[in-house]
C-alpha cells in the first residue's frame, strides 16, 4: 500500500510543522542538546582527571613515605641517645608528611621519579656527608666540654680521664 493513498499519512503531511515562538532561534533546542552533551563530557573528563590526580597523589605519598622511612632508619644510629626519636618520627608522622608532600608534588605535576632524577645527586651528597659531619661536630663539642671541665677543676696529682671523644686529638 502506498503512503500517499493512506488517509492518515495524508493528514500528517498536510499538517504544518509547529511554529517556533516569535523571535526564538529555531536551533536553540538543538544547541541546548549539544551543550548538554559537551558539558557532560567535560564533567566526565574532569572527574577522570580528578581521580587520576588523586591516584597519583596516593602513589606518590606511598613512595615518599618509603623514602622518609629509609631516612629515619639511617638517622636512628646517629640519634640513639634520644629516647623520644621513635615516638616523634613515628609512622603516623611520616604518613602525614608524605601525604602533604604528595599533594604539593601533584599540584606542581611532579612525580617521585622526576624528583629523584632532579635531586637524587644532591640527596646522595647530603646522605654521604651529613653523618660524618654530625659525628665530627659531636666529637669537637665533647672535646671542648672536656677541656672546659679540665680548666675549671682544681689542680690534682691524678692524671685526667681519657677524652670522651675517642680519636680526636688536638
Amino acid at each position: 500500500m502506498n503512503d500517499r493513498t493512506d488517509p492518515s499519512a495524508l493528514a500528517l503531511e498536510d499538517q504544518p510543522a509547529p511554529a517556533a515562538p516569535a523571535g526564538a532561534d529555531p536551533f536553540a533546542s538543538l544547541a541546548a542538546q549539544a551543550a548538554a552533551i559537551d558539558g557532560s563530557g567535560q564533567v566526565d573528563t574532569a572527574a577522570a582527571a580528578s581521580a587520576q590526580l588523586a591516584a597519583t597523589a596516593q602513589s606518590t605519598a606511598a613512595e615518599l613515605a618509603d623514602a622518609l622511612r629509609m631516612v629515619r632508619l639511617m638517622a636512628r644510629p646517629m640519634i640513639s641517645w634520644w629516647e623520644e626519636y621513635d615516638r616523634v618520627w613515628s609512622d603516623q608522622t611520616i604518613e602525614g608528611i608524605a601525604t602533604a608532600g604528595a599533594e604539593i608534588m601533584a599540584r606542581h605535576g611532579w612525580t617521585m621519579g622526576q624528583a629523584w632524577a632532579a635531586l637524587g645527586p644532591y640527596i646522595a651528597l647530603v646522605g654521604a656527608t651529613l653523618p660524618p659531619a654530625l659525628l665530627t661536630l659531636k666529637a669537637v663539642k665533647a672535646r671542648q666540654a672536656a677541656e672546659a671541665v679540665r680548666r675549671s677543676a682544681p689542680p690534682s696529682t691524678t692524671p685526667p680521664p681519657p677524652d670522651e671523644a675517642e680519636g680526636v686529638r688536638p
